[in-house]
């Protein structure tokens, strides 16, 4: 199902026929956006903005589902916020696709940033896991 969100919400794939390849995919062009966005020197100056209010409520985040992603056995994982015309998350797509970081997702979408010059603007982050 996560994958049907993701490619509708990204708009790059259409939804009858996704597989893994085409989440990757999809995730892949969205992290290019990325790139492409904060190229810009209105996209610069929007993360500037994004990343001191992300800072105020990540740390709850991350303590919530800490644990969960932990499962993985991963040292850290990738993921992007789909950020709408109001500055709301409106998804959260990890890499890679694992049901153990959809707690991220579930506490990401609906918090607020600010209005972005473009949308959806594609905000990325590393996000570290580090042993117990």
């Amino acid at each position: 199902m996560r994958r049907l969100v993701a490619a509708a919400l990204l708009g790059l794939l259409p939804t009858a026929v996704l597989g893994v390849d085409d989440y990757d995919r999809a995730w892949d062009l969205a992290s290019a956006e990325h790139d492409r966005l904060i190229a810009t020197a209105a996209g610069a100056e929007y993360e500037a903005q994004l990343l001191p209010v992300h800072r105020a409520f990540w740390s709850d985040v991350y303590l919530e589902c800490l644990d969960e992603a932990r499962k993985t056995g991963l040292d850290h994982f990738r993921a992007l916020a789909v950020i709408d015309e109001t500055g709301a998350v409106r998804d959260f797509l990890a890499m890679p696709n694992n049901p153990h970081f959809d707690c991220f997702a579930e506490w990401m979408v609906g918090k607020q940033y600010p209005v972005p010059p473009v949308a959806p603007f594609y905000q990325r982050f590393r996000i570290g896991l580090p042993a117990n």
